[in-house]
């Protein structure tokens, strides 16, 4: 009896290893295209590299669903700085020892282990390498993937990569400060204002003077004119004198031809 019991313990335990062995070899291909049907790739994306995490204790840890963490993922750690934080304050393994490179046609193949630990495997796949204003959005993979309306697993996945634009890190302008601003009262300036005239400016004459005894400066005295008046009453004066010096010479040359007859 002790034998028989020995016996099927020992059955049970070497299946338990199958199971537990099969369960741990058991692979999932993933095939993670970069670029779409067309071709169509990202500038700047062309010579990405990838990188493999297991996902699968954060994911036990949370107790959630697969759309709910990859939208927390999403939206919390938006940028390439909060993935690789996030990465580091979970110590996340890496599953790839070196970075995967994309084939001619933007695309790599990897066989994952369908669990980890015994559990159902979830893997978190990011980017490096961008030269542009794009950045491929992290992939996250939960297994297993259910087939629609039956228990079938697949057993290859296809993942077709997403793209968003780096957002760009405003220039910090300095606090503005409680002081009120500054402003400019004008000062008088010590030369003369600058006029602007269309005819040209004019010269007043200046007379030089001596200082007086109290001590004032020059002084300038204005040039008087002759009046109108005055000049009319020159002109009658002449032309009288030049009538009567005419008289004389005419009376003159009458007396010498009398005497001479």
């Amino acid at each position: 009896m002790k034998k028989v019991i020995l016996l099927l313990g020992l059955i049970l335990g070497i299946c338990n290893l199958g199971v537990t062995a099969f369960a741990e070899e058991s692979q999932v291909e993933v095939q993670i295209n970069t670029r779409d049907e067309k071709g169509f790739v990202h500038e700047g994306t062309e010579n990405i590299q990838l990188d493999i995490f297991d996902l699968t204790e954060w994911r036990i840890k949370r107790a959630s669903n697969e759309k709910a963490d990859k939208e927390y993922i999403l939206n919390t750690y938006s940028t390439k700085e909060k993935l690789e934080a996030f990465v580091k304050a979970e110590q996340l393994r890496k599953i790839n020892e070196t970075p995967l490179v994309l084939d001619d046609k933007g695309s790599v193949k990897i066989s994952l282990p369908r669990y980890q630990g015994e559990k159902n495997a979830s893997y978190l796949i990011l980017s490096s390498g961008e030269t542009g204003k794009y950045k491929m959005l992290p992939i996250v993979v939960y297994l297993p993937q259910m087939i629609a309306d039956s228990t079938t697993e697949y057993t290859s996945l296809l993942f077709n990569c997403k793209y968003d634009e780096i957002p760009t890190i405003p220039t910090t302008e300095p606090p503005p400060t409680s002081e009120p601003p500054s402003t400019t009262t004008p000062t008088k300036s010590s030369e003369p204002p600058i006029t602007d005239s269309s005819e040209p400016s004019k010269d007043l004459p200046k007379t030089i003077g001596t200082p007086s005894d109290g001590g004032e400066g020059p002084k300038s005295y204005p040039k008087e004119l002759p009046s109108t008046n005055e000049l009319i009453r020159n002109y009658c004066f002449l032309g009288l004198l030049l009538m009567v010096v005419g008289l004389v010479g005419l009376n003159k040359n009458k007396g010498e031809k009398n005497y001479e007859k």
